[in-house]
């Protein structure tokens, strides 16, 4: 990969988390770095002709579902450390979850040649697992099995898997990992935590923390578990950050993964998102993307690595990136808006909204299709969008002011906007919002004092502030200018 030159240090910057509005840099934690000890390698696209994704597996019965969605995981875990093998990241693959499945169109949704599905039951202390193997061509299959084991000995079963499937599809696979001897109390402890953690709320990532702890009280080697209480510390920060700072036990968390696992890719993303968003430190936040990517990729990686890259003004690289990550989650709600994103931030707002319009049942991309049409020049039929929203975010008279403005009706922009100022605390509206809506009726003090809480609050969307066509006119500006700096953006 092309060395490019890094942003200088910069670690003046508050300690505030942001808020749960935000997608960007944060959000994809929801999914992305988790507990996982995932690995893609650095394939370019279009040269590998396998493809898979383990959809969620069927469970007995609601206390079984954290063993069947863990066996899931797993699996996916053991095949992608393949490295001729394109393999589907949980938040896609999981998007199935609860609902019929046609093979045919999760192929398509997903843009692999073969699905694996599954069922697990368990019976005492036993555990009866059934597998299919089905090529998304025909929906014929290639390969299943029954294993019914006693729980201690279900560890093996995702190597195992795995193997069945490489072999199957005609793949070469000696990357995958030995399933380590460890006891049941361990592996449920983890599996538990893992279950926990992707639900992504502060109650289930502190019973997920919970659950990690006593897994590595059991087991302090269990370097899958050392990324996935890092990785659940990390995500909690959404809700909320300690006072007095961010816990060093986070970043010493992920780098122990690494000390006992080098493949863990995603411990390097969480590295460097911690020094991305939390320490305003753009220099090791590359140099663990880069440590990432030589390793293997994921889908983490790749946006972490499309940010700095847009940050430094790559931005066809950054798009590579995007489109990277895309291969590996490419029905990841985050990977989308942010991609989309960087398409409004270049004046592609056409190719924005198509993006964005791809989340129908996300209101926050359907209020960013509009907030696209304002820019397009199209206000009326923006607002015609926004009202069809009805109530469903307060945030929608932000972008329903910037409409108005665009109309010439700043009087009517104005009103809208005090009073989302009015209850923003209460509504918990991203800081950087207000900041582009003021900016829409040109009020460029309001929109500074707007973008520096939002900097103090770390909010996720403040990564896009130097290259956002809604601060423009403010670009060239000595205060603008300054707290880009604060928070390591590059000139």
């Amino acid at each position: 990969m092309q060395t490019r030159p890094l942003s200088p240090k910069n670690t003046n910057f508050a300690t505030r988390s942001g808020n749960s509005w935000m997608w960007v840099v944060g959000l994809f934690l929801a999914a992305g770095i988790g507990g996982a000890a995932l690995v893609w390698r650095a394939v370019a696209p279009g040269t590998l002709k396998a493809s898979i994704a383990v959809l969620p597996f069927l469970s007995s019965g609601p206390n079984d579902e954290y063993l069947s969605d863990g066996l899931t995981d797993e699996i996916t875990d053991q095949l992608a450390r393949m490295d001729t093998l394109r393999v589907i990241a949980h938040e896609s693959a999981f998007k199935s979850k609860g609902k019929p499945v046609d093979i045919h169109e999760a192929g398509r949704l997903l843009n692999v040649t073969s699905l694996l599905t599954g069922q697990v039951s368990r019976e005492g202390d036993r555990l009866k697992i059934v597998v299919q193997l089905k090529r998304v061509a025909d929906g014929s299959t290639l390969w299943s099995q029954t294993y019914d084991r006693l729980l201690p000995e279900v560890i093996a079963i995702p190597a195992e898997v795995a193997a069945q499937i490489a072999s199957n599809l005609s793949v070469s696979h000696p990357s995958l990992r030995s399933p380590v001897a460890r006891d049941w109390e361990t592996e449920d402890h983890y599996l538990h935590a893992r279950y926990d953690a992707q639900r992504f709320s502060a109650d289930s990532l502190n019973s997920a923390i919970g659950e990690y702890q006593q897994a590595l009280k059991l087991d302090p080697g269990y370097a899958a578990a050392w990324l996935g209480i890092s990785s659940a510390r990390l995500r909690a920060l959404n809700f909320q950050a300690p006072p007095d700072g961010i816990d060093p036990g986070i970043a010493a968390g992920f780098r122990k993964a690494l000390e006992l696992d080098s493949g863990l890719v995603d411990a390097h993303a969480g590295l460097a998102l911690l020094a991305l968003r939390y320490q305003a430190d753009w220099t090791p936040a590359q140099q663990e993307v880069q440590a990432a990517l030589v390793t293997g990729s994921s889908a983490s990686a790749e946006q972490l690595d499309a940010f700095i890259l847009m940050n430094q003004g790559s931005f066809d690289q950054a798009e590579y990136h995007f489109r990277r990550a895309l291969d590996f989650d490419p029905l990841s709600t985050d990977i989308v808006m942010n991609s989309a994103q960087l398409q409004f931030c270049l004046g592609r707002f056409r190719a924005a909204r198509a993006g964005w319009e791809r989340l129908p049942d996300v209101p926050v991309a359907q209020m960013l299709a509009a907030y696209a049409l304002v820019w397009e020049g199209q206000p009326s039929q923006a607002l015609e969008r926004l009202h069809a929203l009805g109530s469903t975010s307060p945030a929608i008279p932000l972008f329903e002011a910037t409409a108005q403005a665009q109309m010439g009706n700043r009087a009517a922009a104005v009103e809208l906007l005090r009073n989302a100022e009015e209850s923003y605390v209460k509504s918990g509206l991203p800081l950087y919002w207000m900041a582009f809506a003021r900016a829409s009726v040109n009020d460029d003090d309001a929109t500074m004092q707007w973008l520096q809480k939002s900097a103090a609050q770390r909010e996720a969307q403040i990564i896009y502030m130097g290259i956002d066509p809604a601060f423009m006119r403010l670009r060239t500006q000595p205060a603008f200018r300054e707290l880009k700096a604060k928070i390591g953006l590059p000139e």
